[in-house]
């Protein structure tokens, strides 16, 4: 399993002078094994250009590992962004539209969370798909939701015609896509206030 390390450090060293110093590295394999407790790594080749600049991103803020850990898979292992979890208005976005700017990728509207793979570090398998959708309905009115394929077939239904009262409405949607076939989607959303449809797209 190779890591690469993220934390930038200025040293100074007196000739012939050594120093101890804490790294900070993330997996960049993740179709191999987690690392085991105490292994011992031996200095490897620099990364490539896209990963050395995602490094440098990396370093430039303080995320979660997790949020790190994701970006860098993004560009070694060609992972989702959207595994980054959607912009929400937080620091964290920083990171995010780094990785867009790296990628040349669109930044994440929505999360998509992987399936658990107990042989891998991650397994890439899309399981499912969070995003927020807002609604206004100053009169009220009925809502529809569905998700529809690349050809615009209907495949899953998640409100029809449901009544809303009156205001901003929040709608939560976790979306189990976990035996999904690849490709391209979309959320589409029908109200009964204005015409037309509201459409999210989605890649699995």
């Amino acid at each position: 399993q190779d890591l690469i390390v993220v934390r930038e450090e200025m040293v100074a060293l007196t000739p012939g002078g050594s120093r101890l110093v804490t790294c900070r590295a993330f997996c960049c394999e993740a179709p191999n094994h987690s690392p085991d407790p105490g292994a011992t790594y031996r200095t490897g080749a620099p990364g490539t250009d896209e990963l050395q600049r995602v490094a440098r991103a990396i370093a430039a803020g303080r995320y979660p590992d997790h949020l790190a850990q994701h970006a860098i898979w993004v560009v070694s292992d060609g992972h989702d962004l959207a595994g980054m979890g959607a912009l929400d208005g937080t620091v964290d976005d920083t990171l995010r539209h780094a990785l867009a700017r790296i990628t040349g990728l669109p930044p994440p509207t929505y999360t998509v969370r992987f399936a658990d793979d107990p042989h891998r570090a991650c397994s890439g398998r899309p399981e499912a798909i969070q995003r927020d959708l807002r609604v206004d309905l100053p009169s009220g009115g009925l809502v529809t939701l569905v998700v529809v394929d690349r050809e615009g077939r209907i495949v899953r239904t998640l409100l029809a015609r449901e009544v809303f009262a009156p205001g901003d409405h929040r709608i939560p949607v976790e979306l189990d896509v976990l035996d999904w076939p690849p490709g391209r989607y979309a959320l589409h959303l029908h109200t009964s206030a204005e015409p037309g449809v509201h459409r999210m797209p989605f890649a699995l």
